[in-house]
């Protein structure tokens, strides 16, 4: 059997947004070796002469990780070395279901799955937060009793009077390699959920939108995170493109929770039209929180309680700022930066 060196083509790593992907080619570095070298996760087929056939088998864990084909091809679940981390930990979901949705209407399985609302209409805010399009939502036993429809959902339509809503399966969980117990996910904002951490339950083997399954709360405990920087004297930028102003390291949601507040003490020269601030994750290159358009020519607190995107494991975030207007002279003015 062929030694795959998947790490060498795909540089894989922890980001638990590639957790899942598809590999789409490998490289056969070695025909006499009987083990594979894993660094990520996906689908691999061997095609060779020398092999005599097609081998095909299910990859899954991190960098290093090594597992065995069987006779069959496959790779067995118990050959996934102990210790894995970030496997199962999803991209953070911005709420969870506090409540049943609405009637809706199921198509599909899998991949590109759909839970559309039965009627037109907008979708209810969820745990108190209204969702737009591209919103993450976890809809788990309290948003529908049909165990098999819970999963992690994306929001392809809000709804409207004239459109039904609808949310499609994420695509780090449609499929039943991504969709197995122990996956975990944050969520980021909500009434009674914000914060909180959620686990699925269920013994594998999981057939997605066939077997029912369930979440249970896992943290409650973890510590806030609360990062508080005064400058003693402004930091300032002149460019029209997004500049650095502030550089900090967040833990990530699996060891504290989510922050939810940005507030940013800062103005602008007279001249400029305007500014713009935004949170930054650098790590992943995802805009965390955003707040545009500040007209401010004294100090004033600019604040913002919507966050996205925030990681499961350890980011670099940088505070970032640039005027909209005036001269290459003209100035904005960041005196301090808190997030809690």
């Amino acid at each position: 059997m062929a030694q795959i060196g998947l790490s060498t083509v795909f540089g894989f790593g922890s980001d638990p947004r590639q957790i899942g992907a598809k590999l789409d080619s490998i490289s056969v570095t070695d025909l006499s070796a009987d083990t594979i070298t894993d660094a990520g996760s996906g689908t691999v087929t061997i095609t060779n002469t020398e092999l005599n056939g097609t081998v095909s088998g299910t990859v899954l864990g991190a960098a290093d990780g090594l597992a065995t084909l069987d006779a069959g091809g496959t790779i067995p679940l118990v050959q996934i070395p102990a210790g894995v981390s970030g496997g199962n930990t999803r991209l953070s979901v911005r709420v969870k279901t506090e409540a049943a949705l609405p009637a809706y209407t199921k198509a599909g399985t899998g991949i590109g799955a759909t839970l559309t609302g039965s009627a037109n209409g907008a979708l209810p805010a969820v745990d108190g937060i209204t969702l737009t399009t591209g919103d993450r939502i976890l809809v788990d036993d309290d948003g529908t009793a049909t165990g098999s429809d819970r999963g992690i959902y994306e929001v392809t339509d809000t709804g409207s009077g004239a459109t039904p809503w609808i949310l499609t399966r994420a695509n780090d969980t449609d499929e039943d390699s991504e969709l197995i117990s122990g996956v975990n996910v944050f969520a980021e904002e909500g009434t009674v959920n914000g914060n909180e951490g959620f686990i699925l339950t269920t013994p594998n083997p999981i057939t997605v939108d066939v077997t029912s399954i369930s979440f249970s709360k896992f943290t409650s405990t973890l510590p806030d995170y609360v990062l508080d920087i005064s400058f003693a004297v402004n930091n300032t930028t002149t460019n029209t493109v997004y500049s650095t102003l502030g550089v900090f390291t967040y833990p990530g949601s699996n060891f504290a929770r989510c922050p939810c507040i940005l507030n940013v003490v800062a103005r602008m020269d007279n001249g400029i039209t305007s500014y713009d601030l935004r949170l930054q994750d650098i790590t992943n290159n995802l805009t965390i929180a955003s707040v545009t358009g500040n007209t401010n020519e004294t100090d004033g607190i600019i604040s913002t309680s919507s966050f996205m995107n925030v990681p499961a494991t350890q980011a670099i975030w940088e505070l970032q700022a640039r005027r909209v207007g005036g001269g290459a002279s003209n100035e904005v003015h960041v005196r301090s930066i808190q997030i809690r």
